[in-house]
C-alpha cells in the first residue's frame, strides 16, 4: 500500500513537472530557461538526498548491508525466488522497452504528430499511472503481487493489439487508447515486481538481491531491447512491400505481440510467495 502511494506521488509530481517544463519551453524557449531547469533539478536532488539521509533503517537491513557482496551473491542466486524474478523482471522490462518508446515513435513517425502534441500522450500516460497507483494502494493486498504483474503483462498484449487495430486515418482521441494501456502496464509491472520482491526475498538477502536483480534485469533488458528492437524494426521494414512508416510499425507490434505471448510462460510459471502458499494451505 505504501509503495503504491509513493509511486502515485512520484507520478503526480512527475506530471506537474512535465507540464511546467513544457509550458516554460513553449513560451520561453532560451538557453537560460534550460539552464534554470537543470539548476532546479539539481537543487531538488540535493534536498531529496538530505531527506533520504534522515530515514531510519532497521537493524537487519544494516547488518545485511555490511556483509561481503561476493559471498552473498552465490547464496542469494541459489534462492528459487531470486532466479525466477531475474527472468520475469528481465522479460517485463524488455516488453516495456519495446512498447512504450515505440508507441511515441508511432505517433510521431506514423501519424506525423509534432513533439509537443506527442508529449500530450506522455502526460496522459502519467495521469493513468497516477490513478492506477491510487487504486492499487487500496486493493494491492487483495490482488497480490503476482496478479498485479499479470495485469501489467496482459496490458502489453492490449498495447500491441490497439496499435494493430488502429487505422491510419483516425481521430487523435482514439490514439489515447494504447497510451492508457501503456500507463497500466508500466505502473502495474513496477508495483508487481516490487511487491513480489518484498514478499518472497528474506530480509537478510534483500540488499544483495536488490542489487543483483536491478543490475541484471536492467542490463539484460537494455541490451536485449537494443538488439531486438533494432532487428525487429529492420525486419518489419523488409516485410512491407514498400516503405511506409505506418506499415512498418504495424509489423513491429505484430512481432512484439508474438514475442510477448511466447515469453508469457515465464510469467505464468512465477511461483507464489510464501504468504500466498500458506493462505492456500489454511483454506
Amino acid at each position: 500500500k505504501i509503495i503504491s502511494l509513493i509511486n502515485m506521488l512520484f507520478h503526480g509530481f512527475g506530471l506537474v513537472s512535465l507540464v511546467t517544463i513544457t509550458l516554460l519551453l513553449k513560451y520561453h524557449s532560451s538557453i537560460w530557461v534550460l539552464f534554470g531547469i537543470i539548476i532546479a533539478g539539481a537543487a531538488m536532488g540535493c534536498v531529496s538526498s538530505l531527506l533520504i539521509r534522515r530515514i531510519c533503517e532497521t537493524g537487519l537491513i544494516k547488518e545485511s548491508a555490511r556483509l561481503p557482496i561476493k559471498t552473498m551473491l552465490g547464496k542469494t542466486y541459489k534462492n528459487l525466488y531470486v532466479r525466477k524474478q531475474l527472468t520475469a523482471g528481465a522479460i517485463c522490462n524488455l516488453m516495456l522497452i519495446l512498447t512504450l518508446p515505440m508507441s511515441i515513435l508511432t505517433v510521431k513517425k506514423g501519424y506525423g504528430f509534432s513533439d509537443m502534441r506527442a508529449l500530450l500522450f506522455t502526460m496522459l500516460q502519467f495521469v493513468v499511472m497516477f490513478g492506477i497507483s491510487f487504486l492499487q494502494s487500496r486493493y494491492a493486498d487483495r490482488l497480490g503481487a503476482k496478479k498485479l504483474l499479470f495485469i501489467g503483462y496482459c496490458s502489453i498484449f492490449l498495447i500491441c493489439i490497439s496499435w494493430l487495430l488502429m487505422p491510419l486515418k483516425v481521430h487523435a482521441l482514439w490514439l489515447c487508447i494504447p497510451f492508457f494501456f501503456c500507463g497500466i502496464a508500466s505502473i502495474s509491472i513496477t508495483n508487481g515486481i516490487t511487491f513480489y520482491f518484498l514478499e518472497t526475498i528474506p530480509k537478510e538477502m534483500q540488499v544483495v538481491a536488490s542489487v543483483l536483480i536491478s543490475v541484471a534485469t536492467g542490463v539484460l533488458a537494455g541490451l536485449a531491447g537494443m538488439v531486438s528492437g533494432s532487428s525487429m524494426l529492420k525486419l518489419a521494414e523488409k516485410m512491407t512491400d514498400y516503405f511506409k512508416p505506418f506499415d512498418q510499425f504495424h509489423c513491429f507490434f505484430m512481432m512484439t505481440l508474438l514475442l510477448s505471448l511466447l515469453c508469457f510462460f515465464f510469467i505464468f510459471r512465477l511461483p507464489e510467495g510464501p504468504s500466498k502458499q500458506n493462505t492456500g494451505k489454511q483454506e
